[in-house]
């Protein structure tokens, strides 16, 4: 994900950020290296890292969880606001961003500490976690009738699309005993 700033943004925010993409533009090879840099254009560049796992860990997990209580709406706001701060913690912590000044094809990189991450990232990390939880809290309001009719109207949607296959597995049931 981008985030656009002005030039005058990022040297308030990051003097030395700017300092040091400063430095790697005046000792590159670029045609653009001698480029005022207020005439390049600044961004964050923000990544986050998505921590693999392996099957055993799935099926690990996959126990794990259905042992866990199901979700439970937040009884206060300061609840809520907790809970997303934790899980936009839990984020923050896994998220890569870099101070970015460009010049067409050519890029130069400045890497952000977690402590000099945008507030925008934040707010925006937080509006998408506030997102969530909203939709959660509504669909722990519905019935299992329509939970289920939830999630088979979304399972059509999904089939429409290219690519997708719903398949109906049927269950086995245990054997009756006489």
């Amino acid at each position: 994900m981008d985030i656009s700033l002005s030039f005058e943004t990022a040297q308030a925010r990051h003097a030395r950020h700017v300092a040091f993409i400063r430095q790697q533009q005046r000792a590159s090879r670029s045609k653009f290296r001698l480029e005022p840099l207020a005439n390049l254009k600044w961004s964050y560049s923000v990544a986050e890292r998505i921590v693999g796992h392996t099957f055993g860990d799935v099926i690990a997990n996959a126990a794990a969880q259905a042992e866990e209580p199901e979700f439970a709406p937040a009884k206060t706001f300061a609840e809520r606001a907790a809970r997303i701060d934790a899980v936009v913690e839990r984020r923050l912590a896994r998220t890569i961003c870099h101070l970015v000044a460009s010049k067409r094809q050519t890029d130069w990189l400045a890497p952000l500490a977690r402590e000099e991450f945008p507030p925008e990232l934040i707010a925006r990390y937080r509006d998408a976690e506030s997102s969530a939880e909203t939709e959660r809290e509504r669909l722990a309001r519905l019935t299992p009738e329509e939970q289920e009719a939830e999630a088979q109207a979304a399972m059509r949607e999904l089939t429409r699309m290219p690519g997708m296959v719903h398949l109906r597995v049927p269950v086995p049931r245990s054997p009756r005993r006489r």
